[in-house]
């Protein structure tokens, strides 16, 4: 699976790495500190991997315009969460290979 090595999010530049580290029960997380976005490289799907990519990036959008400041992380993981999925079923998103 090709992925790119950064992501551009707001103008800051966001490492992207496969992590074969990550607990099984951790699809992904996004490290604010270390603006990395680390995607657990055993995903059963290419959907459930698009699914937390997209999930990693809502995490990484909210950051940075600061809503994480505004609403606890049960509701931002809601609405990420939520996000991700509209996305995926409205939108006809695949990775290259």
């Amino acid at each position: 699976m090709k992925l790119p090595k950064f992501l551009n999010i707001f103008g800051q530049k966001i490492k992207l790495k496969l992590d074969k580290k990550l607990p099984p029960h951790i699809a992904g997380q996004y490290d604010y500190t270390k603006s990395t976005i680390s995607i657990n490289a055993l995903q059963e799907s290419d959907k459930e991997f698009m699914h937390t990519l997209i999930h990693e990036c809502g995490h990484a959008l909210f950051y940075r315009v600061s809503i994480n400041q505004a609403i606890s992380f049960e509701v931002h993981e809601y609405i990420v969460n939520n996000m991700a999925t509209m996305l995926l079923e409205n939108f006809d998103v695949k990775l290259k290979k």
